[in-house]
């Protein structure tokens, strides 16, 4: 890709975010069990190392775009896909909805999904890019009125099938729950912006 002219995906180098993601991905960890800091005991703190080195390499090499973050996340990002000059992007599954089909929808149909590459000295295959975390404050404005209209809206929306299928449906969040992850509804749902059928 390098040599056609493509850098393989951009990187927020005000962040640590893709840091983090493949850290994790490679068997590294923040905290233990006890939840005491663990990133300075040896084996983390040299798969830290590596994995900045690698980054800073690829950066150097510019097979990984080094972007401010206004660029990373505004228009620069989009015009770099446009032009080839970047070949993909690193992201969760929600970026597909929510940045390309406005910030680059005329390459509709241009786009493919796939889980990242595993490192080849284990770790895992997915990342932890994205998603979302809800709680319900005790010593929130609406506390002792509304708790169990939120928590209806969250068992319903996250903790059901068709909850999990209704909100794919609707904005494309892939599904946590395996029997959602099953149903023909989430694999046969066409994603307009990556141009084909979601398939295993």
């Amino acid at each position: 890709m390098k040599s056609a002219g493509h850098s393989m995906m951009p990187i927020d180098a005000q962040g640590a975010v893709l840091f983090w993601i493949m850290y994790l991905q490679r068997g590294g960890f923040l905290f233990d069990e006890s939840g005491d800091f663990v990133v300075d005991e040896d084996k983390n703190r040299n798969l830290a190392v590596e994995t900045l080195r690698f980054i800073k390499e690829n950066i150097d090499t510019e097979d990984f775009l080094g972007m401010n973050a206004g660029d990373f996340w505004g228009q620069d990002s989009y015009a770099a896909y446009q032009d080839a000059s970047l070949a993909g992007v690193t992201m969760p599954d929600w970026y597909l909805d929510l940045f390309l089909k406005s910030g680059a929808k005329n390459m509709e149909g241009q786009w493919r999904v796939q889980a990242p590459p595993m490192w080849s000295e284990g770790g895992h295959r997915t990342g932890v890019l994205g998603g979302s975390g809800f709680v319900i404050l005790q010593n929130g404005p609406n506390y002792n009125t509304t708790p169990d209209l939120v928590w209806d809206l969250l068992r319903t929306s996250y903790l059901s099938k068709e909850g999990q299928l209704l909100r794919w449906e609707g904005i494309h969040y892939s599904p946590t729950m395996y029997e959602a992850m099953e149903d023909p509804r989430f694999w046969g749902t066409p994603r307009p912006i990556s141009g084909r059928t979601t398939n295993r």
